[in-house]
């Protein structure tokens, strides 16, 4: 109930942004989540990063007893140039094959990346989301498994007082290095 409260009042404001509608459309297609069992004291966190240009990538770390696992989901064709592309076919509802690489690993938990998850770095980040359809879109999913946060945010990197948010996605760029790039799903369908 508060994820859901959170996501209508916080960050969702109605569903009608462009950076919302492709993160949706992200999600369809990357790794499952593996959400912690209530009050376990385990952590479940996900990075979405949709550039303007580049791989559109999601890093999902968790924990499971002792040990942190990592998946690494990689759109491998934009989904802003399948988007344009499809607008040129003919038809009700085209369907799209979408590239998409899914790794997985271990995790030292001494990654730069795990111990500011660890700090509660993703409870402190403020929403900073634009619609504007050009800009670079981040975000993040955190559960303590006690409490959660969604956020979002549109190119951090030109807005003011966005340390933790910059820290964060450098961390992500060395933890997508870990994960061995080896399971390929060629071609999942996404509609339009």
């Amino acid at each position: 109930m508060a994820l859901k409260l959170l996501l209508e009042k916080v960050l969702i404001e109605k569903n009608t942004s462009f950076p919302l509608y492709l993160e949706q459309r992200f999600s369809k297609l990357s790794a499952n989540i593996n959400l912690p069992p209530p009050n376990s004291g385990l952590f479940f966190f996900r990075l979405i990063r949709l550039p303007k240009e580049g791989v559109e990538t999601s890093i999902d770390l968790y924990s499971k007893g002792s040990r942190v696992f990592l998946k690494v989901s990689r759109i491998l064709q934009p989904l802003r140039e399948l988007d344009r592309d499809s607008k040129h076919q003919t038809g009700d509802s085209p369907r799209i094959g979408v590239p998409v690489e899914i790794s997985s690993g271990l995790c030292d938990a001494d990654e730069p990346i795990v111990r500011e998850i660890l700090r509660g770095t993703p409870m402190e980040l403020d929403s900073k989301l634009k619609g504007d359809p050009d800009g670079s879109h981040y975000f993040i999913f955190f559960t303590d498994s006690r409490e959660c946060v969604a956020s979002g945010i549109t190119d951090p990197h030109h807005e003011n007082k966005c340390e933790l948010w910059t820290r964060l996605i450098c961390y992500s760029y060395g933890a997508e290095q870990i994960a061995h790039r080896r399971f390929y799903r060629r071609d999942l369908s996404l509609s339009s």
